[in-house]
């Protein structure tokens, strides 16, 4: 047994005690606050843990996989590209999330739908609210489970379905026994590891790229238009801006991206979870695409480019 297989199943237990420890808490909960409990964590979380429910809900699989392997593909263009969601915390707890907490706490919502229900008293446009949410969030939420059973699979030598039921088991322990207490643990934990992960990557791939000047020698060698703010025109200035909306802004609307403006504290928690959710983002897009870009001049004959990081 390998190292990597350890280290994955010590992870592994770790998050699965999380749920655990999680659910013993919540089953203690009268259920007059239970369901206040189980979805928003009572209200009560900082502003570190927001951040991170935010951050790691919405830099998932986009910024680990897909986008370092967009930059490996088109070079430095997509590094700048990518960064345009460094905004995401701002919006969805400044303009919305101030609005939405407020909301929250004087109607009683817990969940995303809750609020809806109470501002139109309708039980038809909750009905196609919820029927919009299934449908659109699970292609979303199966590219997170294939992302993370891809590299599961290539780290650790295990079969693709075995890493998907492992993962998707371990994701659902600490979710459904846990709730949102569960979960934050685990997404705290989780951003501590994503952050080391993403430095240590970081810092691998330039030295073994033989540092900032030779991978950039090589790279225009390669392909002189990898060095381009724009790939040698392939991105538009008007495309460009595309993406930064559709990533920095759009956002707003996605139903998880709210749990944060559902669960913070205080007003100091609210603050405190913009800018270091900010820094958070920006850290793990800006290393993650900096080490796909870079990595083309360690390994310059990949078939698929998502498998850069991994």
């Amino acid at each position: 047994m390998n190292g990597a297989i350890v280290s994955f199943l010590v992870y592994t237990a770790i998050l699965a005690s999380i749920g655990i420890w999680s659910y013993k808490i919540v089953e203690k909960i009268p259920i007059s606050k239970y369901e206040k409990e189980f979805y928003a964590a009572g209200r009560g979380l900082g502003g570190i843990v927001v951040a991170l429910i935010i951050a790691g809900g919405l830099a998932s699989a986009g910024t680990f996989i897909a986008g370092p392997g967009m930059c490996y593909a088109y070079g430095y263009s997509w590094v700048m590209i990518g960064n345009f969601q460094i905004f995401m915390n701002l919006l969805l707890l400044a303009p919305i999330g101030i609005i939405v907490g407020i909301v929250a706490r004087r109607v009683n919502a817990v969940t995303y739908l809750d609020i809806f229900k109470a501002r139109y008293q309708n039980k038809t446009i909750i009905v196609i609210l919820a029927i919009f949410v299934i449908v659109l969030l699970l292609p979303y939420m199966s590219t997170q489970f294939v992302g993370a059973a891809r590299v599961i699979s290539q780290m650790t030598g295990l079969g693709y379905f075995v890493a998907l039921a492992l993962g998707s088991i371990v994701v659902m322990i600490y979710c459904v026994l846990g709730g949102m207490r569960g979960t934050s643990l685990a997404i705290f934990i989780q951003g501590l590891v994503i952050t080391i992960g993403c430095t240590i990557l970081f810092i691998g791939t330039v030295k073994f790229a033989g540092g900032f000047k030779k991978s950039t020698e090589i790279l225009a060698a390669q392909d002189v238009s990898l060095l381009s703010p724009t790939t040698g025109g392939v991105f538009s200035p008007a495309f460009s801006f595309s993406i930064a909306c559709m990533t920095g802004f759009f956002i707003v609307g996605m139903p998880h991206a709210l749990l944060g403006a559902l669960t913070y504290k205080n007003t100091r928690a609210l603050k405190r979870g913009i800018w270091i959710g900010a820094i958070l983002v920006f850290l793990w897009t800006f290393l993650l695409c900096m080490a796909g870009t870079i990595g083309r001049a360690v390994i310059a004959d990949l078939a698929v480019s998502d498998e850069i990081i991994p």
